[in-house]
């Protein structure tokens, strides 16, 4: 079933970034990643409600009666794994903090 999900995202590395705009004749002198977390207010279900605001079409993509167990599953794995440290030091996950 994955493979029927629609991506409708594309985050290039800045290699593939670079590749592109070679091809399209620009000339790549310098090009930085900056990773900029997405702040999100209303967040209580972690990660599953940054899926439902960012990703409904791919969200749609999965049985209806399926989704909230997606998305627990997805909150399970997440947990440790993509988390923000603020500047105060803590890490969070919208929502979740530890």
């Amino acid at each position: 079933m994955a493979e029927d999900v629609p991506l409708t995202r594309y985050f290039p590395t800045p290699a593939d970034q670079a590749t592109r705009l070679e091809a399209a004749g620009f000339r790549v002198r310098l090009l930085q990643y900056v990773d900029r977390p997405t702040p999100l207010a209303n967040c209580a279900a972690g990660a599953a409600d940054w899926w439902r605001m960012m990703g409904p079409s791919v969200l749609s993509a999965y049985p209806r009666d399926r989704v909230d167990e997606l998305l627990a599953e997805v909150n399970n794995v997440l947990r440790e794994t993509w988390s923000v440290r603020t500047r105060s030091g803590q890490r969070t996950m919208c929502g979740f903090a530890s």
